[in-house]
């Protein structure tokens, strides 16, 4: 008789519809009994969880002692990166490359811009001449 009731408790727990006297009475169940039938006793373990959570504890963990930070010790911290970035090449800056490299492309700039006008200017004496032709044309013509 027991059993049926069990089952049917078994039921609407999984179902999410019993209380909680009935919820209560299931696990007071599970915790007496001893020799359970063979289809309850994978329930067993699952209602008797929180008796066996309830005995289970942890170490406390001790409080870790504060580091005290003195003036000094930012003094020497700052001190040791500024060393460390100038041992690396950080704070070295290298003007003479690059203002020799800048004269280089400013060379090469002035001789392409040399082409450029020596080119305009064997265009416009072309033009020169063609305006030479167009005037002599149009004294002709009239």
């Amino acid at each position: 008789m027991e059993t049926k009731k069990i089952e049917a408790l078994l039921k609407k727990y999984l179902e999410g519809e019993t209380s909680l006297s009935e919820e209560s009475f299931l696990r007071d169940y599970f915790n007496k009994e001893i020799d359970l039938p063979e289809a309850f006793k994978s329930y067993q373990k699952f209602f008797t969880y929180y008796q066996v959570a309830k005995k289970e504890t942890f170490p406390l963990i001790k409080k870790k002692t504060k580091l005290i930070l003195r003036p000094w010790m930012f003094a020497a911290a700052s001190i040791a990166i500024i060393f460390s970035l100038q041992i690396s090449g950080f704070f070295t800056t290298s003007n003479s490359n690059d203002q020799e490299e800048a004269l280089k492309i400013f060379k090469q700039f002035q001789i392409q811009m040399k082409h450029v006008s020596s080119h305009l200017n064997n265009g416009s004496q072309s033009l020169a001449y063609l305006d030479y032709w167009n005037n002599t044309t149009q004294k002709l013509i009239k």
